[in-house]
């Protein structure tokens, strides 16, 4: 197993343009997409469906793993409609009831991490950019230390399913 330093590079105080793997994706998607998002800065006025409930979702999360409080996070509010709200509430009353009594210390929560770039043939750190990013959790479960990552999905995550 290797080891990942989440320190910061001391390359960073040479003010390093930091690439995220959304940006990356995004140029990867389309150039133009990617000229119109990262280098005009333009964004959609209203953010689609699902990236408002993950948003909430990623919020409740943040709470209930930083206080270990269902109420607390049950209590956040987003962008979302009345009946996204309480989908979101149910499903975090589920999270609860499965996690609530597992031994899990919390490390981090929405920890930002950067780290260099590497060029893998020639082993050279680029002097333009700098990898960034945020974990979704870090902590020990059964005396290992995990990243912890959140998705959700509205299709099926049964056996044999997309």
């Amino acid at each position: 197993m290797t080891a990942i330093d989440l320190s910061t590079p001391a390359d960073e105080k040479r003010h390093l343009r930091v690439l995220t793997n959304s940006e990356i994706k995004t140029f990867r998607r389309c150039a133009r997409e990617h000229h119109y998002a990262y280098r005009l800065l333009y964004r959609p006025v209203d953010r689609a469906h699902p990236l408002r409930f993950g948003s909430l979702w990623h919020s409740m999360q943040e709470s209930y793993w930083k206080t270990h409080d269902i109420d607390a996070a049950l209590a956040v509010e987003g962008e979302c409609d009345p009946f996204d709200h309480a989908m979101a509430r149910a499903l975090m009353r589920g999270y609860h009831a499965r996690w609530a009594d597992e031994k899990i210390e919390t490390l981090a929560i929405e920890e930002q991490f950067r780290a260099e770039l590497v060029n893998p043939d020639t082993g050279a750190k680029s002097r333009t950019f700098i990898l960034g990013g945020q974990l979704d959790g870090l902590a020990i479960v059964n005396g290992r230390k995990v990243l912890i990552e959140r998705k959700t999905t509205a299709q099926s995550i049964e056996a044999g399913g997309t």
